[in-house]
């Protein structure tokens, strides 16, 4: 999500960013039947993506701002129309959404949550998706 919004900072779109292109071509191969995106923590020791089989809300919002900055609003919105209810669907009637697995591992060792990203970055992506597409009616 960072380097996407980064290129696109820098001018680079999707019709002119191969690196764009293949994040958003990855991100749409990955995204799970829910309409949510998990990746497991085993990913860092395998060097190579692997599922949880269960969305996760931080990697849900993740995938979705980079999909939103890269363009995919105005080229397709259906898998972020799918994304956004799954956010939906698992945030808690007290407005928080749920502490899942870990979100991030360092050195293969040390795994770590950064505790307000699931509450964070889920109302990023909905708010941000809410905006562009007010921008294109």
């Amino acid at each position: 999500m960072f380097a996407v919004r980064g290129l696109v900072a820098a001018g680079r779109t999707y019709d002119n960013s191969y690196p764009i292109r293949k994040a958003c071509t990855f991100l749409l191969s990955k995204q799970q039947s829910t309409g949510g995106w998990g990746e497991s923590y085993l990913s860092s020791h395998n060097e190579d993506y692997v599922d949880s089989h269960k969305p996760n809300v931080v990697n849900t919002s993740f995938a979705m701002l980079a999909l939103i900055y890269a363009g995919q609003v105005e080229r397709d919105p259906v898998p972020l129309f799918q994304a956004a209810r799954q956010l939906i669907n698992m945030q808690l009637e007290t407005g928080e959404f749920p502490q899942q697995e870990h979100v991030g591992c360092f050195n293969s060792s040390l795994y770590f949550n950064y505790a307000n990203y699931r509450n964070l970055y889920p109302i990023m992506a909905l708010g941000e998706l809410h905006r562009r597409l007010l921008a294109i009616k």
